[in-house]
């Protein structure tokens, strides 16, 4: 007999004693301000082989290294078959409204090996400080009319940092009149920090008179400071009327 053709292969030996490619494990990081401290991840894949240095630094974005976090230039060193480090910079919070700051943390010249993608983090501090924005909980509210008092509640979102005091009228608006069908209530809430919620409580006024349901408004006012109103800022009580 004979070989056919063809009558050899290539055998590929794959190294396995390569340095490495060395990338952060994510593109951006989220962090609160009062969270102490960030930690970023450099993984080292296709390869761990032999020790090898690699550079990082922070900076660039609108955090300002000192009075956000605490600048951290350094080196990392991978040990024989060490595949990750991490990195912690140390985040400072403060007591300031003043927006979601930015800075970034790469990575560069490895002694050994090549950089992977990415190579750059993008690590966003979150204030907690923001005034807020206020809403009531709900843009409709239903009570008897024999119930006395009906309570409609407003809430504080996207932060909470500082008293903030917010004004509120009652408004006859629909068919309900006040002295009549409520008591008349104007008035100011105070939401202390971090304070989220809080209510305002109305009279309602019940008679024998077989008058329908009525229907009056209560009304949020600009708030202080740089708070702002979101889009519930009126709600409508509904008086049912039981003398049907």
């Amino acid at each position: 007999g004979s070989l056919g053709s063809p009558n050899s292969a290539p055998v590929t030996i794959e190294d396995n004693d390569t340095a490495g490619v060395f990338r952060l494990d994510e593109p951006s990081y989220t962090v609160d301000e009062d969270s102490g401290s960030v930690v970023i991840t450099v993984e080292r894949t296709i390869g761990s082989s032999g020790e090898v240095t690699l550079a990082y630094t922070t900076g660039g974005g609108n955090a300002v290294a000192g009075d956000d976090y605490t600048d951290n230039d350094g080196t990392l060193t991978f040990g024989n078959g060490v595949t990750s480090q991490d990195i912690t910079v140390v985040i400072i919070g403060n007591n300031d409204e003043d927006g979601d700051r930015n800075f970034e943390v790469t990575i560069a010249s490895p002694s050994a090996g090549s950089l992977g993608s990415p190579s750059m983090a993008t690590v966003t501090i979150e204030d907690n400080d923001a005034a807020g924005e206020f809403n009531f909980a709900s843009a409709t509210y239903s009570v008897d009319e024999d119930a006395g008092t009906v309570v409609v509640t407003v809430v504080r979102s996207n932060g909470s940092g500082g008293e903030v005091t917010v004004p509120y009228t009652t408004d006859d608006g629909g068919n309900a009149f006040a002295g009549t069908d409520y008591t008349d209530n104007d008035g100011t809430l105070t939401f202390a920090d971090g304070v989220t919620e809080q209510t305002i409580t109305i009279g309602i006024i019940g008679n024998s008179d077989l008058d329908d349901d009525r229907e009056f408004s209560v009304n949020l006012g600009t708030p202080s400071g740089t708070a702002s109103l979101g889009s519930t800022s009126s709600t409508d009580v509904t008086i049912e009327d039981n003398d049907q």
